[in-house]
C-alpha cells in the first residue's frame, strides 16, 4: 500500500490521495494517465483523468470516497468493475455519469479501482490500476485509579474507543482529551498534531511548528497546563497550542524530559546533557563526562520527585554491557554521585532509585532492583517496571507472565491485573490501558 490515509482526519481537498508515490510508476489508480499515447488503428483510446480527490475517514461511520472520471461512463459495467475490487460491503451511488460515490463500512482496508470499466461511447476504458486505502485500527482507552484497584474495586475512571494509528499519544490534563502526534522513532511525514476529545471523537487541529510531519521528542503538558513541544526546537504555548512560541533550539537532541515541577527540561543529544530553564529560557550544559556509546537510543534521563536531582545513564562504546549513571545537582550542574554498572529507570516517592543491571551479554536477562542513595539494594523479580509520576505506585511484569502487577511502594501491597492491552501512567497518576485492534481486510 503506497498511499494510506493516515489517522482519523480530513484529507486536504487539494491533495490527490490517489496519486502514486515515488515508487508506484505511472497511473493514478482509477483512470488512465493523460500521458497515454493517442489512439492508433486497432488500439483502444484511454482518456485523461484524475484519481479519487477526497477521502474522509470517520471513526464510527466508515470511509467515504468519490471517483471522478473524465468522460461519461457505462454505469452498470463500471459499478461491476468497482465492486470487484472494493468488495460486497461497499455501497455505490452515481451522482452523474462521471461521478461515483463509495461508502465503506468501518473496518480495515478498502481497495478502490475500476479495471476494464468502459466509457459510455465505448471508445475508452480504465486501465487495471487499483489504489488501496487503509483505515486506522480501533483503539480502546480504559482509565483506572490505582487506589481503587488495590482496594479491590475495578471501577472505570473512563473508557473510550477511537480509531488512530500508533502515533505518539499523551492524555490531556482534563483526562478526556488526548494529543496524537508523530513520535520519536516514527517515519517523517505523519499527520500534524491533533487534539481529540475521546468521548465524542471531535478533532481540534493543533499547530505543527516542527514542519512536514517530522517526529517530536516530547509533546505534552506541564503541571501549569502549558503545552510543551520538543522537535527541532523547543516551543511553549497555551493548552491548545495557542500563542505557541520558540524558546530554545534543540538541534541534535535525542531525549527530552521535563522535570516533575515543570520548571526544567532535560535535553540530551549531540551537544551533551543540557538543562533548559523553562521560566528564564536559560540553557546550561552539564559538565560531566557523559558517553554517547555505540547506541544513543539506550541512554536515559530521570528526575527526582522534587526536580532537584537529575540522573543520566549512558553506555560505553563496547557491546552495551558497560553501563553508568551520574546523579547531577540541577542547581549547580555538578555530578554528586556515580553509579557504575547500573542504569536508573525512575525514582520512587521515597527517593530511592529503580535501577537496572544488564546481563553478562546484550542478550542475557538483566536485573531490576531498588537502589537507595546510601547504596542499599533490593532485587526485584520483575523483568519490566513502570513507575507512576509521583513514585507511589509501580507496574511490574515478571518473567514468563503476560500480565502486570500493581505495587504500592510505601506498603508493599500488590495486586495482579488481568486487563487487556498495554498499561501506561497518565500525568495525573492514573492507569491507562490501551488495547489496539489489528486492521482487518
Amino acid at each position: 500500500m503506497r498511499n494510506p490515509v493516515r489517522g482519523v482526519y480530513h484529507a486536504d481537498p487539494e491533495d490527490d490521495v490517489g496519486s502514486p508515490g515515488p515508487d508506484d510508476g505511472p497511473g493514478d489508480g482509477s483512470v488512465p494517465s493523460s500521458r497515454d499515447p493517442a489512439r492508433r488503428p486497432g488500439s483502444r483510446r484511454t482518456g485523461p483523468g484524475h484519481g479519487p480527490r477526497r477521502a474522509t475517514p470517520d471513526p464510527g461511520d466508515g470511509l467515504d470516497l468519490t471517483l471522478l472520471f473524465p468522460v461519461d461512463m457505462d454505469r452498470p459495467a463500471t459499478a461491476e468493475a468497482v465492486a470487484r475490487t472494493a468488495g460486497p460491503d461497499v455501497r455505490l451511488d452515481w451522482a452523474d455519469a462521471r461521478t461515483l460515490r463509495l461508502h465503506a463500512p468501518p473496518g480495515g482496508k478498502v481497495a478502490v479501482g475500476a479495471p476494464g470499466a468502459p466509457s459510455q461511447d465505448g471508445t475508452g476504458q480504465v486501465v487495471p490500476e487499483v489504489v488501496t486505502f487503509e483505515r486506522p485500527p480501533e483503539n480502546t482507552f480504559t482509565r483506572y485509579r490505582p487506589a481503587d484497584l488495590l482496594a479491590g474495586r475495578r471501577l472505570l475512571a473512563g473508557q473510550w474507543r477511537y480509531r488512530a494509528w500508533r502515533d505518539g499519544f499523551h492524555l490531556a490534563p482534563d483526562g478526556e482529551s488526548a494529543l496524537f502526534y508523530t513520535a520519536d522513532g516514527m517515519a517523517s511525514g505523519g499527520p500534524a498534531p491533533r487534539l481529540v476529545h475521546l468521548p465524542t471523537g471531535k478533532v481540534t487541529p493543533m499547530p505543527d511548528p516542527n514542519e512536514g510531519g517530522k517526529p517530536y521528542r516530547y509533546a505534552g503538558w506541564l503541571p501549569d497546563g502549558r503545552l510543551l513541544l520538543v522537535g527541532r526546537k523547543v516551543w511553549l504555548g497555551g493548552p491548545r497550542g495557542e500563542g505557541l512560541r520558540e524558546i530554545a533550539a534543540a538541534s541534535g537532541i535525542m531525549l527530552a524530559q521535563p522535570s516533575p515541577t515543570g520548571r526544567y527540561l532535560a535535553l540530551w543529544g549531540r551537544p551533551g546533557l543540557q538543562v533548559l530553564d523553562l521560566q528564564t529560557a536559560e540553557l546550561r550544559t552539564i559538565q560531566a563526562d557523559f558517553r554517547q556509546g555505540a547506541s544513543f537510543e539506550r541512554n536515559s534521563v530521570s528526575w527526582s520527585p522534587d526536580g532537584t536531582l537529575l540522573t543520566g545513564t549512558d553506555f560505553g562504546p563496547d557491546d552495551g554491557t558497560t553501563i553508568r549513571t551520574r546523579i547531577v545537582d540541577v542547581a549547580t550542574g555538578v555530578p554528586v554521585r556515580t553509579i557504575e554498572g547500573a542504569g536508573v529507570v525512575a525514582w520512587s516517592a521515597a527517593g530511592s532509585l529503580l535501577a537496572w543491571r544488564p546481563g553478562y551479554s546484550p542478550y542475557a536477562q538483566g536485573t531490576l532492583l531498588f537502589l537507595a542513595l546510601d547504596g542499599a539494594e533490593k532485587v526485584l523479580s520483575a523483568i519490566e517496571a513502570r513507575v507512576s509520576p509521583d513514585g507511589k505506585f509501580m507496574l511490574l511484569r515478571e518473567p514468563g507472565k503476560d500480565w502486570w502487577s500493581l505495587l504500592e511502594t510505601a506498603t508493599g501491597t500488590s495486586i495482579s491485573l488481568d486487563f487487556p492491552g498495554q498499561p501506561a501512567w497518565t500525568d495525573q497518576g492514573e492507569l491507562l490501558f490501551i488495547e489496539i485492534q489489528p486492521c482487518s481486510g
